[in-house]
């Protein structure tokens, strides 16, 4: 192969939930995340030689059950593939809501600046 990660494809039959470890079978190190309609994952980055890739799943009621497999990764220097670092930045979701609550308080301050026209110019009618 020319990738150090395989496509996974789980076919848990009452399971939500799942927990893919990697040459361990340590629980507490689980990620848990909820299984996706396409019922395919992404193993963990695989190490040249063998690997044994440990699924758990879980039910809504909390039982468990687990499966393993044995993958054998064989990259040569010219395969290999380059470890990407993701960079966390605000999604548009957090820089909407930023721009959400300055137009609201933009708007806010507005209407208070009209209101107080509107008082004077009442007040000096009467």
């Amino acid at each position: 192969t020319t990738n150090n990660s395989i496509e996974l494809t789980m076919e848990p039959s009452d399971a939500d939930q799942i927990c893919i470890l990697l040459n361990t079978t340590n629980q507490e190190t689980c990620n848990w995340q909820t299984i996706p309609e396409s019922r395919t994952l992404i193993s963990p980055t695989l190490s040249t030689g063998n690997n044994q890739i440990h699924v758990l799943f879980k039910d809504m009621a909390g039982n468990m059950n687990q499966a393993s497999h044995n993958v054998e990764c064989n990259l040569s220097e010219d395969e290999a593939t380059e470890s990407i670092h993701a960079v966390s930045v605000p999604t548009l979701n957090e820089w909407g809501k930023l721009l959400f609550c300055f137009v609201l308080l933009g708007f806010s301050f507005i209407h208070i600046q009209r209101n107080k026209k509107y008082l004077g110019m009442v007040q000096k009618r009467k």
